[in-house]
């Protein structure tokens, strides 16, 4: 019988192993709403961009932590909702409630990696991290700063962490769904289709309205 594997660092190695043995647990989900949303404050926070270089930390970890609680889990539910139904289109059989322990598993802890990247160039760059590359070469111009914030290590680590990550999460819907990483991975090309299509309409809408 095979072992039961640790979510947290076979995950990296073995992630259809890992979420089908996830699949068949009792109390699945526990912890997941919590894990949501400090999964979700780090993001934004991490993920956090400004146009101009008066940068608040404190405003940035509220807005970071209210949109964590409050958005995180609604993204959650809604993305796992449509990933499910959506793989069914193609020959899935996963569940909602499949999805999101493939979500949080395969997508959520691995891109903790990516967090941790971010984290350690937030370490080094100071509050500079948080302004846009735009707004930071406009500083380097008028002579406020002396150079943009680049540091090719980091740029490195943070592009194996994205790529690794999305391969783990790939692998992880094909597993929830009972298909290959191959259909997994022409499934997240349908829903990005889906999100950016209504998107594009509205942006288009709006521009012909003059509101942007």
């Amino acid at each position: 019988m095979e072992g039961r594997l640790n979510p947290w660092l076979q995950i990296w190695i073995q992630p259809r192993e890992v979420i089908n043995q996830q699949l068949e647990r009792e109390n699945r989900e526990k912890y997941f709403i919590l894990m949501v949303m400090v999964y979700g404050t780090l993001s934004v926070f991490t993920g956090y961009e400004q146009n101009d270089m008066d940068v608040n930390i404190g405003r940035i970890i509220l807005i970071s932590i209210v949109a964590g609680v409050l958005l995180g889990p609604l993204i959650f539910y809604f993305t796992s909702w449509l990933t499910a139904v959506v793989g069914r289109w193609i020959g899935g059989r996963g569940e909602p409630g499949d999805l999101r322990v493939a979500t949080v598993r395969g997508a959520y802890i691995p891109g903790l990696a990516i967090i941790a990247v971010n984290l350690i160039q937030l370490a080094v760059e100071g509050k500079i991290y948080f302004v846009s590359s735009y707004a930071q070469f406009e500083a380097m111009q008028l002579g406020l700063i002396e150079g943009t914030s680049e540091y090719p290590l980091i740029s490195i680590l943070t592009y194996i962490a994205v790529v690794w990550t999305f391969v783990i999460n790939v692998n992880a819907v094909g597993a929830a769904h009972g298909f290959s990483a191959w259909k997994a991975l022409l499934l997240v090309v349908i829903i990005g289709f889906i999100i950016a299509i209504p998107l594009v309409l509205v942006t288009m809408l709006l521009v012909s309205f003059g509101l942007i």
